[in-house]
């Protein structure tokens, strides 16, 4: 009844008196945060932050990987000054670009450095007083990351990368050593049938670039000063953030998921200048020109710097399972005993496993209870008083929903837990269909939900989501989406959280 009723500021601990002073916890309902290990809570609490804990983290390259991302966000969409861009807001109808904007922009980039040092160009825009511009010329260079510094690199890669992965058909693996030099306009997916004239109207820039933004100019010099005092990226005891996977990846993440969020938001002014001619978007409603364009860069600059902020306590942050019965229960049947063993294992190298990580192999014949075991496996190596989160990644959609299935019946898993995303809406529609014992019956339209997938590969093998906008759950069992709707590295709606 409890669970049913509860409320984001529930918090209910059930204990078991056995004794004087002898009690034992035997479950949680709500916010378990609220109670310690062995479910005592305080008597008065208070919001002030007394000790400053959170003023020091101990996350390596954390200040660097903000302000690349906000750096890269005050550039990302230059390319949509372009008169190309502009004209292309106003059609009536939908015409795919002859040149994308993110390498027209990465072009602009590319030229306002202009082969200089990453201090150099940084200083010029610090200065407030300095004249920006775009040399004449540097816009018709083939390879738009040459004569870049390792920040330039870094954040021009933001820029280029920031809706699709660039990619090329014939590309062989050893090319990959010379990224992202080797990366040049055939990567970007220009449109094969643009005429010259189209092409060239997307280096035209009549009403000129954002550099005339007072806001813009504004912002730019203080995340330009604030590079320059980041440590991280004026050294030479570390390769440099370019060549760092997962240092790029959360950079990415964070301007990916700041520009999908902003765009959705309605225009707010105080980003950016009053009179300012260009725009970036249009409403979906009616299709009129919404956020200008130097509004939108400082907006989306703005919000990755609170999205990098968030990344830093995300862990801390989103909802766990934490003493759940279904994980501790004993199998009543021999064939699955293996499970308890496997369980008080985890459960004893639970403290090695913070420190130095896990690895398993869970191998075994189908139908002994792997699904589940691994399931337990995780909970047991979980911290107790924080509880747990685990995703699994699974290469069938249908063996997918079967897994979730099986993780509600048999764990007792709810709602409030659990969450099953796959890339097909149609075979979503089916298994529940077939389960409910209802006629089948495919759907012609596909539902919009409220996860939010990025960085899905163009090759169908693999999905990996990120922040969901309104609710993440505490277990996500993920599968590859359709062969038939080939997916891209553009964020996307997933087809939403099935129940």
């Amino acid at each position: 009844m409890l669970r049913r009723t509860a409320r984001k500021n529930t918090a209910v601990a059930c204990h078991w008196i056995r004794g004087t002073e002898q009690t034992e916890l035997v479950w949680i309902v709500g916010d378990a945060r609220r109670f310690n290990a062995v479910g005592g809570t305080p008597t008065n609490t208070t919001s002030r932050d007394v000790l400053r804990s959170q003023d020091e983290h101990p996350w390596i390259h954390g200040e660097a990987i903000k302000l690349l991302a906000v750096m890269a966000a005050l550039f990302h969409d230059f390319g949509k000054a372009s008169d190309a861009f502009q004209e292309k807001l106003r059609a009536s109808r939908p015409v795919a670009d002859p040149y994308r904007h993110e390498w027209v922009s990465l072009k602009l980039f590319q030229a306002f450095v202009n082969g200089r040092d990453d201090r150099t160009w940084l200083e010029e825009l610090a200065d407030p007083a300095s004249t920006l511009s775009i040399p004449d010329g540097t816009l018709a260079t083939t390879h738009a990351f040459k004569g870049l510094g390792p920040i330039a690199q870094a954040i021009g890669w933001l820029v280029l990368s920031h809706h699709r992965l660039p990619t090329r058909e014939d590309a062989s693996f050893a090319s990959l050593s010379h990224l992202p030099i080797a990366i040049e306009q055939t990567w970007s997916y220009p449109r094969p049938d643009a005429t010259d004239a189209e092409k060239r109207k997307c280096l035209v820039f009549r009403h000129g670039i954002p550099f005339g933004s007072v806001e813009w100019r504004r912002r730019a010099a203080k995340v330009a000063w604030e590079l320059l005092a980041c440590p991280d990226l004026h050294t030479d005891d570390s390769p440099p953030l370019i060549h760092d996977p997962y240092a790029m990846a959360l950079a990415r993440l964070s301007l990916i998921v700041a520009d999908h969020h902003y765009s959705s938001l309605p225009s707010h002014p105080k980003y950016g200048d009053r009179d300012y001619p260009l725009f970036a978007n249009t409403d979906l409603a009616t299709g009129q020109c919404k956020q200008r364009l130097d509004e939108h860069l400082v907006g989306v600059a703005s919000h990755a710097r609170r999205v990098s902020r968030a990344l830093l306590h995300l862990d801390r942050d989103l909802p766990r399972i934490a003493r759940h019965r279904g994980f501790k229960r004993r199998s009543r049947d021999a064939r699955f005993r293996w499970q308890d063993k496997a369980f008080d294992l985890a459960s004893s190298l639970a403290s090695a496993s913070r420190a130095r990580g896990f690895f398993g192999v869970n191998m075994a014949s189908t139908g002994c209870g792997k699904t589940l075991a691994n399931g337990r496996i995780l909970y047991g190596l979980s911290d107790p008083a924080q509880g747990t989160r685990f995703t699994v990644a699974l290469g069938l959609r249908t063996l997918t929903l079967q897994t979730g299935d099986a993780y509600r019946s048999r764990l007792g898993l709810g709602e409030e837990d659990l969450a099953v995303v796959i890339g097909s809406a149609a075979v979503r529609d089916l298994h529940h269909a077939a389960t409910a014992g209802q006629p089948r019956r495919l759907p012609y339209e596909v539902s919009g939900g409220s996860v939010v997938l990025t960085g899905v590969s163009t090759h169908e093998t693999t999905c990996r989501p990120r922040i969901a906008p309104r609710a993440v759950r505490s277990e996500r069992i993920l599968s590859p989406p359709s062969k038939s709707r080939r997916t891209t590295d553009t964020p996307t709606r997933g087809s939403g959280w099935f129940r």
